[in-house]
This record gives C-alpha cells, sequence and structure tokens, in this order.
C-alpha cells in the first residue's frame, strides 16, 4: 500500500508538471496565432486597399484623358509646347478664344491621321496655333486642376517621354504649390530616376503601371503612383500618372488595424493573466522570490535574510529543492568568508604591526627624529583624503609613509647622529638610504608599492632630486604626497640645532618650493591644510 501511495504521488506531481509546460506551449502557440492574424490583417487591409485605388486611378485617368483633346493632335502639342513655353503658359485672350474656336479640329473626320492632323495644324497661322497650343493646355490643365480635387490626389504629372524631348510637361500638387514647367523641366530629380517612365520608354508595361515611390521634394514622403500612357499613332509618346500621399494613407490604416489589434490583444491579455495567475502559483512566484535572494546576497553578502526567503518558497517541486541547496550553500559560504575575513584581518594586523615597528626602530637609530616616520604616515593619509583618496588608497599610503626611510638602517649610527654638518661623503651615504630601502622592500612582493615611496622620496617635481632624477607626473602621486609630508615634518620638527618653524615660515617655504620640489597640487593642498591649523598642532 505504501508503494502505490508513493506511485501516486509521483504521478500527481509529474501530471503536475506537465499540465504546467503544456499551459506554455499554449501560450506561445497563442502568441504566434494572434501575431500571425494581425499580420495577416494588415496585409490583407494593404491589398485590398491597393486594388481599390488601382481601379480607381484607372477609371480616373480615363476621365481626365478627355481633357487631352483630339489624341493624334498630341504628339504636335508637346513639340510647340516646349518650342514655345512662356507663351503657352500664359492665359488666353478672348481673340484667342474666337480663334481656337474656329479651328476644325474637332470636326475632323473620324479617320484623320496624326498626319492629316499635324498637316493641318501646321497651315494654321502663327497666331491659330497659339491659340490652339494654349487652347489645348488650359483644358489640360482645367482637368488635372479638377482631377485633383475631386478624386483627392496629392500629384497629377504629365511627362514627354520621347526620345528629342524627355521632360515633365505638366506636374500639379495638391498643397497650395503648383508647377507649370517646359518640356525637360527641372522637377527635383531626373526622369532616369522615375522607374513607372522607364519601364514606358522600355516597352515592357502594362496598361496602368504602378509602384511606391519615395519623393524628397516634399520631406521626403512615399506616395503611390499609378500612370497610364498616351499613345499616338501605336506608340507611347507621353505618361499621365497620379499620385497619393503613401505615409498619409499607411498612417490612417494602422491606425484602423490598431484597433483590431487592441480588440485581439485584450482577448489575449485576458487568457494571459489566467495563465500567469497559474505560472505564478507553480513557478513564477517563488523563482522571484529565488532571484531576489541571490541578487540581496550579491549585494549584501548576509545571509540571514536570504535564509529567511528560501523558507517561504513552498512550491512542491524542483524550485522549493533548489531554493533549499541554495540556502545551505549561501550558509557555507559565509561561514568560509568569515573564516577567510578572520584570517586577512589577523594578517593585516600583524602586518601593520610588524610595519609600525619597524618605523619605530628606524626612528630609535636617529635621536633627532624620534617619531618621524609615524608623522610622515600620519600627514601623507591626511592629504591622501583632502584630495579624495579611497580608504584602501589611504591605508596604502599610509604604510609607504611609515617605511620610507627604513633604508636608514643599513647607514652607520655615528653618521644619522652626527651632530655638526657632514662632509659631501657622509652626506654620499645618508643618500644611499634610498636605494637600501628600494633593495629591502623590493622583496616584499605583496606590497609592492612600499619600495616606490623608499626609493623616490627624495626626488623633485622639477627633476634634480635623487637618485634617478625623476619629474613631474612620472613620479607616482603617492610618492609626490609623502614628499610634501617628509619635508613638512622635518621644518616641523625640533633638532639639535633649533627649534621647529614658526607655521608662516613653514607656509611660505612650501609655497616657495611649489613646482619645483613639490608637486603644485600636493602642494597646495598641504597649505590648505596649514591653514585649517589654527592652533597649529601639526608639529612635534
Amino acid at each position: 500500500m505504501v508503494v502505490n501511495g508513493t506511485d501516486k504521488t509521483k504521478k500527481k506531481k509529474k501530471f503536475s508538471k506537465l499540465r504546467w509546460q503544456l499551459g506554455i506551449i499554449i501560450s506561445l502557440l497563442y502568441f504566434f496565432l494572434i501575431a500571425a492574424v494581425l499580420y495577416s490583417v494588415r496585409y490583407s487591409s494593404i491589398q485590398t486597399y491597393l486594388t481599390a485605388k488601382n481601379d480607381m486611378i484607372e477609371r480616373d485617368m480615363e476621365a481626365i484623358e478627355r481633357y487631352h483633346g483630339n489624341i493624334n493632335a498630341f504628339d504636335w502639342y508637346l513639340d510647340y509646347w516646349k518650342a514655345h513655353p512662356e507663351a503657352t503658359f500664359k492665359p488666353m485672350t478672348s481673340e484667342e478664344l474666337t480663334i481656337a474656336s474656329d479651328i476644325p479640329i474637332y470636326n475632323m473626320e473620324e479617320g484623320a491621321t496624326e498626319n492629316d492632323v499635324r498637316n493641318m495644324l501646321n497651315e494654321l497661322s502663327p497666331e491659330a496655333k497659339l491659340a490652339a497650343a494654349k487652347d489645348v493646355y488650359s483644358a489640360l490643365r482645367f482637368g488635372y486642376r479638377n482631377g485633383l480635387e475631386q478624386y483627392k490626389y496629392d500629384e497629377i504629372f504629365l511627362i514627354d517621354i520621347s526620345e528629342e524631348n524627355r521632360g515633365y510637361v505638366y506636374v500639379d500638387v495638391n498643397n497650395g504649390y503648383s508647377a507649370e514647367l517646359p518640356l525637360g523641366g527641372d522637377w527635383g530629380y531626373e526622369l532616369n530616376e522615375h522607374s513607372i517612365a522607364q519601364r514606358f520608354i522600355s516597352g515592357k508595361y502594362d496598361s496602368v503601371e504602378y509602384e511606391i515611390a519615395s519623393d524628397d521634394r516634399f520631406g521626403r514622403q512615399n506616395y503611390y503612383v499609378g500612370a497610364v500612357p498616351i499613345i499616338v499613332n501605336g506608340e507611347v509618346k507621353a505618361i499621365l500618372g497620379a499620385a497619393y500621399n503613401w505615409n498619409q494613407f499607411y498612417k490612417e490604416l494602422m491606425g484602423k488595424i490598431g484597433i483590431i489589434a487592441i480588440s485581439m490583444t485584450g482577448i489575449l491579455l485576458i487568457i494571459y493573466i489566467l495563465i500567469l495567475l497559474f505560472l505564478s502559483h507553480v513557478a513564477t512566484k517563488p523563482l522571484s522570490i529565488l532571484q531576489s535572494a541571490v541578487s540581496e546576497y550579491a549585494q549584501n553578502g548576509d545571509s540571514e535574510p536570504v535564509v529567511k526567503k528560501m523558507r517561504k518558497i513552498h512550491s512542491n517541486n524542483e524550485v522549493e529543492r533548489l531554493a533549499d541547496a541554495f540556502g545551505n550553500m549561501v550558509i557555507t559560504i559565509d561561514r568560509h568568508i568569515d573564516t577567510i575575513k578572520q584570517a586577512h584581518s589577523e594578517n593585516e594586523s600583524l602586518s601593520n604591526n610588524i610595519m609600525l615597528s619597524l618605523a619605530q626602530t628606524i626612528d630609535a637609530k636617529d635621536k633627532y627624529t624620534k617619531g618621524h616616520s609615524t608623522r610622515v604616515a600620519d600627514y601623507s593619509v591626511l592629504i591622501a583624503d583632502k584630495m579624495g583618496f579611497s580608504k584602501k588608497e589611504k591605508d596604502r599610503i599610509y604604510r609607504m609613509g611609515l617605511l620610507h626611510d627604513i633604508g636608514k638602517i643599513g647607514i652607520p649610527d655615528e653618521i644619522i647622529n652626527k651632530p655638526g654638518k657632514l662632509n659631501d661623503d657622509e652626506y654620499e651615504i645618508i643618500k644611499s638610504h634610498s636605494m637600501h630601502g628600494y633593495e629591502i622592500l623590493s622583496k616584499m612582493e605583496s606590497f609592492p608599492e612600499l619600495s616606490q615611496g623608499a626609493r623616490w622620496h627624495h626626488e623633485r617635481y622639477d627633476g634634480t632630486g635623487y637618485p634617478d632624477g625623476i619629474k613631474g607626473q612620472d613620479l607616482p602621486l603617492e610618492v609626490r604626497i609623502i614628499s610634501v609630508a617628509d619635508s613638512y615634518d622635518a621644518m616641523t620638527s625640533n633638532r639639535s640645532y633649533r627649534q621647529y618653524l614658526p607655521q608662516e615660515k613653514v607656509r611660505s617655504e612650501i609655497v616657495r618650493c611649489s613646482g619645483t620640489q613639490f608637486d603644485p597640487e600636493v602642494a597646495k593642498v598641504m597649505i590648505e591644510l596649514i591653514d585649517e591649523d589654527t592652533e597649529y598642532r601639526l608639529h612635534e
């Protein structure tokens, strides 16, 4: 019986897990279905719109073509307009209206060819030719303007594509700006950029051609363009085209599709919320708690709140087991970290104590500089703190200050404690303490900066110091700080031949040596410390 009960529990848990996985799969499939439906709605809406627009453009172009007059005369008109552009564009006079009404072009026999029409027009007087050209051009302009307003186009244009006359004949734009251009007139781009025109020129075209074309004349908008050929005697002479603002249409269409999308998304949201509620109970909430605990532990390193959060997870699945394992791991890590921290603290404390003892030993060799190393270390930290150093950086510069004179261990006591002035040989021996200190401290690989402080604390900012003559920014900033602190303590400490100097004298000396012996920025900070020390406490 126990075995059967265990089997039932396992099956129940397995079924619960399967149901959770199935819910996610159904949710993903539903999302995919919604996306597919929305795409289908968008695509079909655009295609439906374009089909309707294509039918409208073809119908409208047929209506507008009536304004071109006798089609057999159209080629003659194109030639005349190009030859007399300025005269053609002028409004007709009453006399020209009378002349145009008497021209028999509209009364010619039905079988009249292009040559018949052209011959008849060529035989007219110059005044009659101009009147005829103006009459047809005025009708064309009226028809285009009427087409713009009636059919709501953004642009209507006529293009001559004949080899000798290629170019725009007329362009009218439904935005308060219109232009009438002679054949070949510049309209913002070359005719060879018109792909529809190229299809008509090549002879590979349908009765109506369509395309979406960009047009940077009005802010780089896209237009849906439809165009029909003007055919005279079986040859395409010109193109009549119209354009809609594709960007505007697309914006309106997307607005309508958006309403459908919102409705469908609302249904999806309800289903998705139900799925989320189910998933939240099974996995999402426990995983969220686990993630929060991991993040908190990574930031704070405190295991107690993490363990409390882990105890709140009761999902009866792999998540709960993961939470238990993580809680135990955190506790174990904390124990190891505490052990490491304690060992590190003990080692650091031991290192600091050893360094302090070494500094005191060094100072004990010189009866006149007792406490010098400790004060230099303290003054260095004060400067570093004012310059924004971190605690770790201040600890480092403190150690460098403590051991900067360790090389004096190798200098004979009789030279260090000589009461009078040193001779040249003795001075060279004293100067060697910086290299002795470097050689001693360079063996301490855990604190590589200590050897720098020992070697270069007598270097000068202008490069005239020793032992290497390093100058300016080539010296580490810590060394430049210790150099100022070392000189400050020398001036504010008692000597066998004098008492410590007055504060104002010390200040003026640091100002004087700024830029030569001292880094100007470090010297500036030291002067600020002096000015803040109104009771002159910073001295031996």
